[in-house]
């Protein structure tokens, strides 16, 4: 039904998400492989898919970040 072709590569990377309402969140977001999280934010999408550390996935709107910054671990030290 669907070819492995059709899928878009991208990484993962750890973020730190201030929203508008006072909560922080910590967890990943997945920007294309030579993509930057600035272009990410930056981009025509409204909402942007996110993972919390325990592995739940839900999209995040836009306009509710506060800020958004990325965390270096340990596989992002080289």
């Amino acid at each position: 039904m669907f070819d492995s072709s059709d899928k878009i590569t991208k990484h993962k990377i750890t973020v730190e998400i201030e929203l508008d309402d006072g909560r922080h969140l910590v967890g990943y977001m997945f920007p294309k492989p030579q993509g930057r999280l600035t272009n990410m934010m930056n981009d025509q999408r409204i909402f942007l898919p996110f993972e919390t550390m325990e592995g739940k996935n839900f999209v995040v709107g836009i306009t509710s970040c506060l800020s958004v910054g990325s965390i270096a671990d340990e596989a992002d030290v080289y």
